[in-house]
């Protein structure tokens, strides 16, 4: 559950539920890519990418992640975008 309310555009923190909620929205979409950083078995950061589907804009994606504070400026965020970028060129044709 997410509870670093700083970086999040709410009032109120996520409940497991929201959460559940959001990955079952946002894991089906087509070309959806979510990938996780583990730290002996705690999750410690995230990273998403979703294509754009419409027509004109087949060649964007809206990226997302975030690290938990206390593995900043370890060089997780980067770990997870070189990643995703890998993954992006192997399984993704944006245009």
């Amino acid at each position: 559950v997410i509870i670093e309310s700083d970086f999040l555009a709410r009032n109120t923190l996520l409940t497991f539920q929201d959460t559940m909620n959001f990955f079952k929205t946002i894991l089906p979409l087509p070309g959806m890519l979510y990938l996780i950083a583990l730290y002996h078995d705690t999750l410690i950061g995230h990273v998403s990418c979703i294509p754009r589907s419409e027509e004109k804009l087949s060649h964007v994606a809206n990226i997302g992640y975030i690290v938990h504070a206390n593995y900043r400026k370890k060089g997780v965020g980067s770990c997870l975008m070189e990643e995703l970028i890998k993954r992006v060129k192997r399984h993704l044709s944006l245009n």
